[in-house]
């Protein structure tokens, strides 16, 4: 995934709590790449990350579903 330099993550499904899109170089260490999300929508990550998870911060209803693109800059 890192050669996707911009990668947008679309959260859908209705749900009560909050999701953290974290992201890793080496796929151990990650980190919140993103402020907690809460309701669906769209997010845009701006980095060169290998790795991108979906960690549960709290959920109390619902189902939340994650769903990531990229474009490859090297196609240009």
């Amino acid at each position: 995934m890192f050669w996707l330099r911009d990668k947008t993550v679309q959260v859908s499904g209705v749900f009560t709590g909050a999701v953290q899109l974290e992201g890793s170089i080496d796929g151990f260490a990650f980190a919140p790449v993103s402020s907690p999300i809460t309701a669906p929508g769209f997010t845009t990550i701006r980095l060169a990350i290998a790795y991108l998870r979906v960690h549960t911060l709290e959920l109390t209803a619902g189902t939340p579903a994650a769903v990531i693109a990229g474009f490859d800059f090297r196609a240009i």
